[in-house]
């Protein structure tokens, strides 16, 4: 073992794969996962030996969940738990628990992840009645404001972590919480309280002022909503997503030229951007008068923004990768957009700005 954690330390110190170099990364991550469970086998052969020194326990998980190996991990914490239950053993259960469900409803395996979710809520109520502890009631709060039900028992907990807040670091975070409480009960002006809080104490966090943004929006405080979605991008200029979020604003209250010139900005900054993706074929000459294939006429209102900002691959008919189009697609758009300006309507839907991003 070791050797084994000798031979680590000196290959994490001599190799840094950058994260553009893809088959470098993977090679450094193969290495350093079959390392890590070379140590924990033999930390297992130990513990077979040793079954009374918990300090063994405890270094084979530190290590399975250096590796994610959370199912691993719950063969000695469930056990542990149930002969030895006390507060931290089961809020260190709870804890692998939720991330093995996290795993399974990314896996689109929603019967597990359910299930192991089931599990991190009676290991963390069982651990509130042996001991009170901040860290269990915003564990339990995030499963109920997760599972969108119990919302008032959420806050409940929030507020009870929140009167054994001893760090401003933690209050913020229950207070982002509070706000995503106030949202889901339609509360908006206490969200943007809640919110407030945050950015204040994070003025640096792009989150927090994109946050206020959207409660901003759905006050129709629309000047506001702008200008805290500029401050998050400015804060995260290579976050896509706020620029797409901002030009469905500024399209929907019938400001094309600031929606065209935000993707125009988004595309420099973001070229290789996934979200700006194409459907379907080429739109043809819709700056014609009275085209059949104008955008006005040619794409469905009722569809999403992001169905539009979805691509329908043509490597069959053209044999150029996927990943090489949407270079090739944004790089021109970056051209493009100035030029479309003319073919603007008066009154442009989202759906047309949308089919301007499928010219090239």
């Amino acid at each position: 073992m070791k050797q084994h954690d000798k031979f680590l330390d000196e290959y994490f110190a001599k190799h840094k794969p950058k994260a553009t170099d893809s088959d470098k990364t993977q090679q450094f991550l193969n290495v350093v996962v079959w390392r890590i469970m070379q140590t924990v086998y033999y930390t297992e052969a130990l513990i077979k030996k040793l079954p009374l020194d918990f300090s063994l326990y405890g270094d084979v998980l530190s290590r399975l969940h250096s590796v994610l190996h959370y199912e691993h991990s719950l063969i000695y914490l469930e056990p542990l738990a149930q002969q030895f239950p006390d507060g931290p053993r089961l809020r260190e259960l709870a804890v692998f628990q939720r991330q093995l469900s996290n795993k399974f409803f990314d896996d689109a395996d929603d019967e597990r992840g359910e299930h192991f979710q089931e599990l991190s809520e009676e290991a963390l109520r069982k651990s509130l009645s042996l001991e009170n502890s901040f860290d269990a009631h915003i564990s339990l709060a995030e499963i109920l404001i997760d599972e969108k039900e119990h919302l008032d028992e959420a806050e409940d907990h929030l507020l009870q972590a929140k009167a054994m807040v001893t760090d401003a670091a933690d209050d913020a975070h229950i207070e982002m919480h509070l706000g995503e409480i106030a949202i889901e009960q339609k509360q908006y002006e206490d969200a943007l309280k809640h919110f407030r809080h945050v950015a204040d104490y994070q003025p640096d966090s792009a989150e927090s002022f994109a946050n206020l943004a959207m409660v901003y929006r759905m006050l129709e405080r629309y000047e506001e909503a702008e200008d805290n979605y500029k401050r998050a991008i400015e804060l995260e200029p290579d976050n896509e997503d706020y620029y797409y979020i901002l030009s469905e604003m500024y399209s929907a209250n019938k400001q094309p030229e600031k929606a065209i010139e935000l993707l125009e900005e988004g595309l420099i900054n973001n070229p290789n951007s996934a979200i700006l993706h194409r459907e379907g074929g080429e739109p043809g000459s819709w700056c014609a008068d009275g085209a059949d294939d104008a955008p006005g006429n040619r794409f469905d209102e009722t569809r999403t923004s992001t169905q539009y900002l979805s691509i329908n691959s043509k490597t069959e008919q053209t044999g150029e990768k996927e990943e090489e189009q949407i270079i090739r697609f944004n790089r021109n758009l970056a051209y493009l957009l100035p030029a479309v300006r003319q073919c603007l309507p008066e009154k442009p839907t989202f759906a047309f700005l949308a089919s301007l991003l499928l010219a090239v």
